[in-house]
């Protein structure tokens, strides 16, 4: 028989009530259990599991049933020795008490055959009726190839996730034991560490995870500080020894800080631990973060974890207790603004006693403005803007709004001041004669000021109701007579303006009629839909190439509703570089200045090719 593709590692105990589910939607798998092998390995049950097991071994072939000698303490044990037991290409973790999608072990291996990867982690569920614990931020899109600092793969150190044994086997990566909770991190991390690619299946359900009704789950048992902050000084060390110092390694501990450190303390650990043991939790933990907590951890935290990390690294038990009892007690605090930044007034803010510096409680980067795109509309005056705009956290602030307009292909900025009620509406006018704006792509922002602060945010995302996220066209005042403002919206909404039509065309596409040449002469016949107006007041060809414009000489006359161009080149008369040149019309309408491609019957623009042999003819013609 050849090996597996598959190893489904399963760890048991006191999952009776859900072996059988958990069994089932393994058999159940479209990639057929002939690819898989099924090694379940009970860790000391006392409900019965490992009867239950037993049996159902007895009908699954593809299932080994191996029961430890005594129980181990965690689920890391029979781990373990299921990776002992693994000979498939791929390792995968399923709990006894969980089950998978029918077609999640098919996608995984597709995915990690077609990215070569290490590691790939499937879209994670919970069951209906279950309160629903599924890590969710890592799984926006499916990804071949995820970034482990850029991504949020770190956010998910579970084992519920495919990984190629040779990973596993060539670094001797094992999970700790006799640790009942936390005991995947270490492991996962180091997997993730150690693989070459991580890719993300998120377009599919591959695993349903379990909440227990009895809270029976071991993440539900009362904690072991000293146990978990040991794993935690596992976690940190597997980063530092594997990361160099900076801004990736720092991407990776403000996790631990957040998730392995800071969720110890809260409400249950205040009251239920004696003074002697908060002060020995403590010390565990204040010997973590006085030597790996840096300001680049502390600037990803929000400011009451960035308090609380602070108080713990510099080692202040009594300063701590406080902090965290106003905390968990979510005593209100709104920010305060001194010369251009906001600070959160929590515990020993400016306080003498403690001198805790301001960037602790520094929050001016993590204020968001709310905004709400109202209205569009063209007036005398040029385009009018209105909507909504407001920094929320500081309702007691008067604040102002700016219209930020940016080019994007150039470093101009346009900022455009706009009239504010006091419920945060706004009404902006741009207008391009006034604020020297060149033709092309503009990005369109809001700006909120408060007392010297300015927070800005992309407009447009937000519309009122009935606001389409419509592309429209308006003629506005420009430097040089008008200007097509087109607004228009990116594929995420957000608000653009193309002045001068460089990418959004309002205009009619000339048509080519026909074309005539001779070894000196060029004929070219081009039709244009009329102006429904009498707004006409020039239309020539041109050959263009770069910015160099060549004008002909051109008669106009009706025909069908269309303008029809007609216009000669005589090579002896001119004086034109050999190459390809393109065929434009230059069009005047009114104060509006427009130079158009000519486009033949396909739809492809029209060029002549003037050859060095005609031009030298010509020059020679020129000089008879």
């Amino acid at each position: 028989m050849p090996d597996p593709t598959v190893s489904v590692v399963i760890p048991v105990y006191n999952v009776r009530p859900w072996l059988g589910e958990c069994l089932d939607s393994v058999r159940r798998q479209t990639i057929g259990t002939a690819r898989l092998e099924v090694i379940a390995v009970d860790d000391g049950s006392t409900d019965g599991s490992w009867e239950e097991l037993s049996r159902l071994a007895a009908e699954f072939p593809e299932l080994t049933a191996e029961r430890l000698p005594a129980n181990s303490g965690g689920p890391g044990g029979p781990r373990n020795r299921g990776l002992e037991l693994a000979s498939g290409t791929y390792v995968f973790f399923l709990d006894g008490d969980d089950y998978l999608g029918d077609e999640a072990l098919e996608r995984l291996v597709a995915m990690a055959e077609r990215a070569s990867a290490d590691v790939v982690l499937g879209r994670m569920a919970t069951p209906p009726g279950h309160r629903d614990r599924a890590p969710k931020s890592m799984f926006g899109r499916s990804m071949e190839k995820a970034d482990l600092y850029t991504s949020k793969v770190f956010n998910s150190l579970g084992p519920w996730k495919l990984f190629r044994r040779s990973l596993i086997e060539d670094n001797g990566i094992r999970f700790p034991e006799g640790v009942p909770r936390r005991e995947d991190g270490p492991f996962t991390s180091l997997c993730y560490l150690k693989a070459a690619t991580i890719s993300i299946v998120a377009d599919y359900d591959c695993y349903y995870l379990r909440q227990r009704a009895d809270g029976s789950n071991a993440t539900n048992q009362p904690p072991d500080y000293p146990a978990l902050l040991d794993i935690a000084a596992d976690l940190f060390g597997i980063v530092t020894d594997n990361v160099p110092r900076g801004e990736k390694r720092d991407r990776l501990l403000q996790r631990h800080v957040r998730t392995a450190v800071l969720t110890l303390f809260g409400g249950y650990w205040l009251a239920t631990l004696s003074d002697t043991e908060k002060r020995g939790t403590f010390g565990k933990a204040h010997a973590l973060l006085e030597e790996h907590l840096t300001d680049g951890i502390l600037a990803a935290l929000d400011p009451r974890r960035r308090l609380l990390s602070h108080l713990i690294a510099v080692g202040d038990f009594d300063g701590f207790i406080a902090a965290l009892g106003e905390i968990v007690a979510d005593t209100e605090a709104s920010p305060v603004v001194e010369d251009g930044r906001a600070y959160l007034p929590l515990t020993f803010f400016r306080d003498a006693t403690r001198t805790v510096p301001d960037q602790i409680y520094d929050v001016t980067d993590r204020l968001r403005v709310d905004h709400e795109l109202g209205g569009l509309a063209r007036t005398d005056e040029g385009l009018r803007v209105t909507g909504t705009a407001v920094i929320p956290d500081l309702p007691n602030h008067p604040q102002t709004v700016e219209l930020v307009l940016r080019e994007r292909a150039g470093e101009s900025t346009v900022t455009i001041p706009a009239t504010t009620t006091e419920s945060g509406a706004f009404e902006g006018v741009l207008d391009p004669s006034k604020h020297a704006m060149p033709d092309g792509l503009w990005d369109v922002s809001v700006a909120v000021a408060v007392d010297g602060l300015r927070r800005e945010q992309r407009l447009g995302t937000r519309r009122a109701d009935g606001l389409a996220a419509a592309t429209e066209s308006h003629e506005l005042p420009g430097r040089d007579g008008s200007v097509v403002a087109t607004v228009f919206h990116t594929k995420y909404g957000n608000l653009g303006l193309d002045l001068g039509e460089h990418v959004h065309s309002t205009m009619p596409v000339p048509l080519l009629k026909s074309m005539r040449s001779t070894t000196t002469r060029l004929r070219l016949t081009v039709d244009y839909p009329a102006p429904p107006d009498d707004r006409l007041v020039d239309a020539v060809i041109t050959l263009a190439r770069g910015p160099v414009r060549h004008r002909l000489s051109t008669t106009t006359t009706t025909a069908a509703g269309n303008l029809r161009l007609t216009a000669g080149l005589a090579l002896p008369g001119v004086r034109l570089r050999p190459g390809s040149w393109d065929v434009r019309v230059d069009l005047q309408i009114g104060d509006l200045h427009r130079d158009v491609l000519v486009v033949n019957k396909k739809g492809r623009s029209v060029r002549v090719r003037l050859l060095p042999r005609l031009t030298a003819l010509a020059r020679r013609l020129r000089r008879r």
